[in-house]
């Protein structure tokens, strides 16, 4: 692509306004300056053309192949010279430049990654480079052989729900990322930890925070028939939104069942409830509502873990039975909603007053910005209005919102 400068936009318009003149007038100074000026942006024009469009190359590139996880970051290094002066440069989205420095034909750049989905992407970079008259900005797509591969946070819980249930055989190393914390009923205190997400903010030691100077919050003892309902609606818009109502799930369930816990599924798309006191068979149909999502499939899972387990794991999966099955309903403890809000909204209204009027606890699990999965911008500003609006009313209810996105494992926690 090429384009004018500001230099090559003043000649330009000198051009123009001294040939309407010089025509007007029969001024043939002005028709000669006209001239000479025209003549000067055809030479520039033609300049480029002989010299070639590709001019830039990628000096420390080369070809490879990176495999990281939707929510982690990664640090590139690129030095790209060309055969004159580099004026700008153009990035993904998806990445961040943290420091640059320009010479006269060449530019350094140090860049982070942030994705918002995974998927496949190749990192192209555009460098903006001055004609020889520097009259026009020429645009040059640099390829700088390198290929990302990001996989989706819930192949991320499904791998660690594998290693769970002992089906880990084959299992690839992974960074450690915590499961998100799970109320408690208010009875006797026991201690204090350090703030995860689905703590209640409420309930901050100012003591033991001002004291490490890290957020501390008071954990209560839980009575002898404590359990949790998880609400879960898995009609989700894309890759983000699917992605991160999947996570939500396998984690809270994971929560779950590192408790001892009974608990209840509820799937609120399908208008039906499952009581599970056995924790692995609620984890086994997490796993098989997560991998119906179609986030992730089979061919990703042969990357971390061996064809074998992923046999036993298919076979296991249909093997699951609900140990008591009926109709959606609310139970007394307390409860994890886990959606888009973008679909029965009134139904979620309604079961979050059924559990405010019980006074158990609610938290509602969202994905941050849902919008992002929009195929306009007509859509994606219904959808950033609608979901706003759910979420301030849930808030105004008095209802505890985490908006989940894939790099930070809490966007805001209601008060």
């Amino acid at each position: 692509m090429i384009r004018l400068s500001s230099l090559g936009l003043l000649l330009l318009s000198i051009f123009i306004s001294f040939l309407i003149i010089g025509i007007a007038t029969h001024d043939f100074v002005m028709l000669g300056i006209a001239s000479s000026v025209g003549l000067a942006l055809v030479m520039d024009v033609l300049s480029i053309r002989l010299r070639g469009r590709v001019m830039c190359e990628c000096i420390n590139c080369e070809s490879k192949r990176m495999r990281m996880w939707v929510f982690e970051d990664k640090n590139l290094s690129i030095h790209i010279k060309c055969n004159a002066k580099v004026v700008n440069v153009d990035l993904p989205e998806w990445a961040e430049v943290i420091d640059s420095r320009f010479g006269n034909n060449e530019v350094f750049l140090n860049l982070v990654t942030h994705f918002d989905y995974f998927g496949v992407y190749k990192l192209f970079v555009n460098i903006y480079r001055l004609s020889p008259l520097k009259l026009f900005i020429i645009k040059d797509s640099v390829d700088t052989g390198s290929e990302i591969i990001v996989y989706p946070e819930a192949l991320y819980w499904i791998l660690v729900a594998l290693h769970e249930l002992g089906l880990a055989k084959g299992f690839g190393a992974l960074e450690p990322r915590i499961p998100l914390a799970l109320w408690s009923d208010v009875e006797e205190y026991i201690s204090s930890r350090e703030y995860a997400p689905g703590l209640s903010l409420k309930r901050i030691d100012w003591r033991a925070t001002a004291k490490t100077g890290k957020l501390y919050v008071k954990l209560f003892s839980q009575g002898s028939e404590a359990s949790y309902s998880i609400f879960f609606d898995g009609r989700c818009l894309g890759r983000y939104t699917c992605d991160r109502v999947a996570s939500a799930l396998l984690s809270t369930v994971l929560a779950v069942r590192k408790s001892g816990l009974t608990a209840t599924l509820c799937e609120m798309d399908k208008g039906r409830c499952a009581n599970y006191s056995n924790v692995d068979n609620l984890l086994l149909q997490a796993l098989h509502t997560v991998l119906q999502l179609k986030v992730i499939d089979y061919n990703q899972l042969y990357e971390f873990v061996e064809p074998s387990t992923i046999k036993i794991l298919t076979k296991i999966l249909g093997e699951v039975r609900y140990e008591k099955q009926k109709m959606l309903t609310v139970p007394d403890s307390p409860a994890y909603i886990i959606t888009t809000l973008l679909h029965d909204v009134d139904k979620i209204i309604e079961i979050v007053k059924e559990v405010i009027a019980k006074r158990s606890q609610c938290i509602v699990l969202t994905p941050a910005r849902p919008w992002i999965d929009a195929e306009s911008n007509i859509e994606r500003n219904a959808i950033m209005r609608s979901h706003k609006n759910v979420v301030k009313a849930l808030k105004a209810m008095g209802v505890d919102v985490i908006e989940l996105d894939a790099r930070s494992v809490v966007k805001g926690v209601a008060r």
